[in-house]
């Protein structure tokens, strides 16, 4: 029963390139129509169909997006609908966003205010609805501000600028810079046409992710690229029967794991010692590693780029600490609210928090009961869902380790206990037919007397084989830079202490 995790980070790179992908030139009135190709590791997985149309000083875009991909033979589709409306300057106006697949459906619309601010209403896959207010940054831009500030610039070979580009399908903001390469005639799918190559540096919350995009003399996009752990996602312009084509999905799982060729043997990481000593080192020479060090895991630099990480699975949380934090740290209080993937304040999760610490007093034992209680609670255990929130994961009693760390950490602060999704790699025995490699996992963290401890309610619990690459508040987001890290990773050693 496979409990690691697997589809987010396919999630992760469609937003990039969904991000990268400007819509089709149109006339005043009738829409016009452009369609795409998508591509995952150079076999077709999908497709794009983008129309735009200009009516009454409104510029209005309609993308669709679907992607099929195949996982050890269980067949996969997402499709996300995504409209935008500006004025003909630019400035945005409303966006509308229906994601439906991976076992989740979304939908998340905004609609900017005289105040400057942005409404944003959400509806998941549980009837759970929501509305939060979000601040607009000055020259913002979407779809076609972007690409008028292109034409603005121009394409001249090495010029560079700065925007920041909101991304309705995450409802986040990149800071990008973009700068012009050489023109030159590009290949697309036997029709070679003269674009013009941008590259895209893209800030998303402190992460840095590089794209690249060929453009037409407009700045619209034909076609665009942008490597993930791994990944190579790629889309291309083509012709409507082309787009409609049966796809020819592959099998994405296998170019994610990370073998440990150095410990032909295996680990022990529950009673082999009390430690893993793991020495890893860029793939990319010029790469920096910059992992968090906790309580259980000690980061030591090494020469030429290389790092040892210590993880230590004797570490226990105190006894006898209060389950509800009551102090003032901003930081821990900061862990203690709501989030749009954390919704602990619904009486579905605080219920269930009650039921799993039952008569526990203190943060360790209450902690080490919701764990357990997650890991019995949810029922199927599998990758067929794309990433649901914590309440969407109560309700469907369903998923891989993202659901478990979304639905602890609710629980744990529907406790009163601070807590976070650590995202990094699982050491496995045997999966997907291949020994002793490192999986792409999540997992819980919670705050006990100052210091973070750890909690695999997917696993049945916490040992040294997981080596922690970020973590975040349970929004996607914050798995970038794990998707960075993992891509660039090799193990020198593993080895019981």
């Amino acid at each position: 029963m496979n409990k690691f995790c697997r589809n987010r980070n396919l999630i992760i790179g469609i937003s990039i390139l969904i991000a990268m992908a400007s819509s089709c030139p149109a006339a005043e009135s009738a829409p016009d129509v452009q369609w795409t190709a998508v591509f995952l590791n150079g076999r077709k997985c999908g497709y794009v169909k983008q129309a735009r149309s200009v009516k009454n000083g409104v510029v209005e875009d309609h993308a669709t997006f679907f992607l099929e991909i195949d996982r050890a033979g269980l067949a996969l589709r997402l499709e996300t609908r995504i409209q935008t409306r500006e004025t003909v300057q630019g400035d945005p106006i409303s966006f509308f966003m229906n994601q439906k697949g991976f076992g989740t459906h979304t939908e998340t619309q905004g609609t900017l205010l005289s105040d400057g601010r942005m409404l944003i209403k959400t509806r998941l896959s549980s009837g759970e609805t929501s509305e939060t207010f979000m601040d607009w940054p000055e020259n913002a831009v979407i779809n076609e501000g972007a690409r008028l500030m292109a034409l603005k610039q121009g394409l001249a070979p090495g010029t560079q600028y700065d925007f920041i580009r909101f991304l309705p399908d995450m409802v986040k903001f990149a800071k990008v810079t973009a700068e012009v390469g050489q023109t030159g005639f590009e290949d697309l799918l036997g029709r070679v046409v003269k674009l013009t190559r941008v590259r895209h540096r893209m800030n998303i919350s402190g992460t840095m992710l590089q794209s690249e995009s060929w453009v037409d003399d407009r700045f619209f996009v034909q076609k665009a690229i942008t490597e993930l752990m791994g990944l190579k996602f790629e889309m291309t312009a083509c012709t409507e029967k082309y787009a409609l084509s049966p796809n020819d999905p592959s099998d994405f799982l296998d170019s994610m794991l990370i073998g440990l060729d150095s410990s032909p043997d295996g680990l022990d990481c529950k009673t082999g010692g009390e430690s893993v000593r793991y020495v890893v080192t860029p793939k990319q020479p010029a790469a920096v590693f910059n992992l968090p060090v906790t309580i259980e895991q000690n980061v030591t630099p090494l020469k030429d780029g290389a790092v040892e990480i210590v993880v230590d699975h004797s570490v226990s949380p105190p006894a006898g600490i209060p389950i509800r934090y009551s102090g003032t740290d901003p930081n821990a209080l900061k862990h203690l609210e709501p989030t749009r993937w954390l919704q602990h304040r619904h009486e579905k999760l605080q219920g269930l928090a009650r039921k799993a610490a039952g008569n526990a007093k203190h943060a360790r034992e209450a902690a080490v009961r919701m764990e357990k209680f997650v890991h019995d609670y949810i029922l199927k255990k599998n990758l067929s869902i794309g990433y649901a929130t914590a309440l969407e994961a109560a309700e469907s009693r369903e998923g891989d380790c993202t659901e478990h760390a979304l639905l602890l950490a609710a629980m744990f602060r529907a406790s009163g206990l601070p807590s976070r999704v650590a995202s990094g790699l699982a050491y496995a025995k045997t999966f997907m037919g291949r020994r002793h490699v490192m999986v792409p996992h999540a997992w819980t963290q919670a705050l006990i007397e100052d210091r973070w401890y750890s909690f695999d309610a997917a696993l049945n619990g916490f040992d040294a084989g997981h080596i922690a690459l970020a973590h975040g508040d349970g929004d996607p987001v914050h798995f970038f830079g794990m998707a960075n890290l993992i891509g660039n990773v090799r193990f020198l050693s593993a080895e019981n202490r």
